[in-house]
């Protein structure tokens, strides 16, 4: 195994060649970011609300699964939505983040016999989560 300051350079120089050649094909045009850099007031208030909805998120998922005696630490939720939400990105289909999520949480904390209730509690999530937008309306 790597060592972790080499394993670390490894990924930022990936990241960094992946960024490179998104540039140089056009697929990223950085000209777009400059209006984030003019009206930085607006691109600060996106990047609040954006962690204040992750925050609440985290906070519902916890209420949900403290319903079913499956306690999880505040940064513990936090990690596994953040998790989530690299799967929703990547995943195809609605569900995919989600599932992940509650497979990890399954593997960490609940025994066998709980890990259909904890499914159960993201689907429920997730339609919490849809209902709230359709009152929003």
């Amino acid at each position: 195994m790597l060592a972790p300051r080499l394993w670390n350079l490894l990924k930022l120089v990936i990241a960094g060649a992946l960024f490179w050649y998104l540039i140089e094909t056009g697929r990223l045009d950085v000209a777009n970011l400059r209006l984030a850099a003019e009206r930085l007031d607006l691109f600060g208030l996106a990047v609040v609300l954006l962690a204040l909805g992750t925050l609440i998120t985290v906070h519902r998922w916890r209420v949900i699964l403290a319903s079913q005696n499956i306690l999880l630490g505040f940064g513990q939720a936090l990690r596994l939505t953040l998790v989530g939400y690299l799967f929703s990105a990547t995943l195809p289909g609605m569900l995919g983040g989600d599932f992940v999520k509650s497979y990890y949480v399954a593997k960490v904390r609940v025994r066998r016999r709980r890990s259909l209730s904890l499914s159960s509690s993201i689907v429920f999530s997730d339609c919490t989560r849809c209902l709230s937008l359709r009152s929003s309306r």
